[in-house]
């Protein structure tokens, strides 16, 4: 599985993302393999299927709202 690399937060405890759980923003820990253009391949922290936030993610807080706009997978 691979994220755009618009997602990834670089954080002093390493590489986060902010997952959409119930309309609701989750920050999570991802562990990241290569780069493959404009995406990181996700080693570990992520499940398919879930949602991540890649415009605005840098001002959310966890557990802040968000909606869902169309996107890529």
């Amino acid at each position: 599985m691979s994220v755009h690399k618009d997602a990834i937060l670089k954080r002093p405890s390493g590489d986060q993302v902010y997952v959409v759980k119930n309309s609701t923003a989750e920050a999570r820990t991802v562990r990241l393999g290569v780069a493959i253009g404009s995406r990181f391949e996700v080693l570990s922290g992520l499940k398919d299927g879930e949602s991540v936030v890649i415009r605005g993610n840098e001002r959310l807080q966890p557990g802040a709202k968000v909606g869902i706009g169309k996107g890529s997978s």
